[in-house]
């Protein structure tokens, strides 16, 4: 699945895109890819792209954190800022 992801510094969060994979997507920002810790941001169809969101509060003041997105096939992908 490849996932076009854009985010800017007042921490809004864009997917534009989310090809090879199938809908609906769920949408999770962790700290890290394999981390337990993580917030379930909402489901998504192709339709609803693109979708911006604002990065939730207690990931603002992490060093990064990763936007885990996990389709109808349970096919994870993570990307990282």
């Amino acid at each position: 699945m490849i996932v076009q992801i854009f985010h800017n510094m007042a921490k809004t969060v864009d997917i534009s895109a989310i090809t090879g994979g199938t809908q609906p997507y769920d949408i999770w920002v962790c700290e890290d890819c394999s981390s337990n810790v993580c917030q379930y941001i909402t489901t998504i169809n192709d339709a609803d792209l693109p979708y911006d969101f604002i990065l939730p509060s207690n990931f603002e003041n992490l060093s990064s954190y990763t936007i885990r997105i996990i389709d109808n096939n349970n096919c994870v992908t993570c990307n990282t800022f």
